[in-house]
């Protein structure tokens, strides 16, 4: 099946008849499915569309996918001409979140080990005949490990490799050292008043005395009097007593959401209480991040003095690719992509100094379940590049988190990270990494791994 349109489409379907392919456009009995990202769009909602279309996609050929494969080879590739390195020159808005292909293919092959999965990127310049040369290449590689490749202009095969003894490519954007941060400074921080992000944003405070504004989705009323010097523990019993005074019969399903709002708001004025003992100022703005209006709302007062983001906010929704809905990848992009373009569209990006994204290991190396995740960081990873090139007074960087210890992972997850070697880090260890992150001294990679 090839999915796709277009000079480069029709290149392809040309060489897989010549080689002996049966060349389809729907998803029956096929042992190989094609997506072609040949044009990303003209703004991030039109590239999260196809990032969305090619997840259902894979969804939906999973199985017949998974029946042809037991009687020989079959794979889902996905393809993009982005740069030829998969989207890490920086390259436009747009082809950089169509640059979370990646993460889709790579958790496909978390999920369906028996399947051949590769994402492609061919450089713009490289004509329809030698993308479609170089793609037949790729069906035919004997390495069922690899699962990405780009090619550069000269039609030099890249691959992205993690690891300490990395050299940094001169072709890829960089970020020299910029002054830490200081009082005079005022950092955004999406995801801030709750988790291991308000424990940095807690971090950066004490160190840094750095002025923040904390985004989220919780509204901070005032605590009802009821509950008031009622413990967590006994929080619930208060609740059902409150909703029976008011002429109610309280179910589980009542109290639940009541008592997670009043837990939530009681950990939002905890960290506004420490960054404030640590001397600095702080704000709480309730507000959805992917809500581009209310975020500008929101940030209007300030935007004339904030000079860093800390782009912290996600969500999951985990299921495997073939149980995926629209809605699931929804949910998840809207945080990750919407929000930072929010935040972006919302600050004066000339004063900014300081940009970090927090992106995850799901999307650098793929994550079973997590399909949709993997993609909005892998684009998040992508975008970092982007706005290195963009911002050449600001040093960017996208850190890929492994799991953080009492972070959004299940036990089951950590399970699988262990296995894979990845362990999770101490919420110290993290907090400090990010504080560290902004001191003047220390040089800054764009994109980086960091485990327990």
């Amino acid at each position: 099946m090839l999915a796709g349109a277009g000079a480069l489409a029709e290149a392809l379907a040309a060489r897989l008849r010549d080689a002996g392919w049966d060349v389809r456009d729907e998803a029956d009995d096929v042992d190989l499915v094609v997506w072609l990202a040949d044009d990303p769009g003209q703004d991030w909602d039109s590239a999260a569309g196809a990032l969305r279309e090619a997840l259902l996609l894979a969804g939906r050929t999973r199985a017949v996918l998974d029946r042809a494969a037991e009687t020989g080879r079959a794979g889902f590739v996905a393809v993009t001409r982005l740069d030829g390195v998969l989207g890490y020159s920086g390259v436009d808005p747009a082809s950089a979140v169509t640059g979370g292909l990646p993460g889709l293919v790579k958790t496909l092959a978390a999920e369906a080990p028996g399947l051949f999965c590769r994402a492609v990127d061919l450089h713009p310049e490289l004509s329809d005949e030698q993308c479609a040369a170089a793609l037949l290449a790729e069906l035919h590689d004997a390495d069922t490990a690899l699962h990405q490749v780009g090619y550069d202009a000269e039609r030099v095969r890249r691959t992205v490799v993690a690891g300490p003894d990395s050299e940094p490519d001169p072709e890829l954007p960089g970020c020299a050292p910029r002054p830490a941060p200081g009082p005079d400074d005022l950092l955004v921080v999406s995801g801030g008043g709750r988790g291991v992000t308000a424990a940095c944003a807690i971090g950066l405070a004490r160190r840094w005395r750095t002025g923040l504004l904390l985004l989220g989705r919780t509204p901070l009323d005032d605590e009802p009097e009821w509950a008031r010097d009622v413990a967590e523990p006994r929080l619930k019993a208060a609740i059902a007593a409150h909703l029976r005074d008011s002429g109610g019969t309280p179910t589980p399903r009542d109290v639940e959401p009541v008592y997670r709002t009043l837990v939530a708001q009681r950990e939002i004025r905890g960290t506004l209480a420490e960054i404030r003992a640590a001397g600095a100022r702080v704000d709480y703005l309730a507000v959805d991040v992917a809500d581009a209006d209310a975020v500008a709302a929101a940030l209007s007062e300030h935007r004339d003095r904030i000079t860093g983001v800390v782009h912290g906010a996600g969500a999951l929704s985990d299921r495997l690719v073939a149980d995926k809905t629209a809605a699931d990848v929804d949910a998840v992009f809207a945080p990750k992509l919407a929000g930072l373009r929010s935040i972006l569209d919302a600050v004066d990006r000339d004063r900014l100094r300081h940009v970090l994204l927090f992106s995850s290991v799901a999307g650098f190396f793929g994550n079973r379940g997590q399909a949709d995740y993997a993609m909005a960081n892998e684009s998040l990873n992508r975008l970092a590049c982007t706005l290195a090139r963009q911002l050449p007074d600001a040093a960017v960087a996208s850190i890929n988190w492994g799991p953080w210890a009492g972070g959004m992972v299940t036990p089951e997850l950590q399970r699988m990270f262990r296995e894979r070697g990845v362990e999770p880090i101490p919420l110290d260890a993290g907090v400090r990494t990010v504080v560290d992150h902004f001191a003047a001294d220390r040089p800054v990679p764009v994109v980086s791994v960091v485990s327990g």
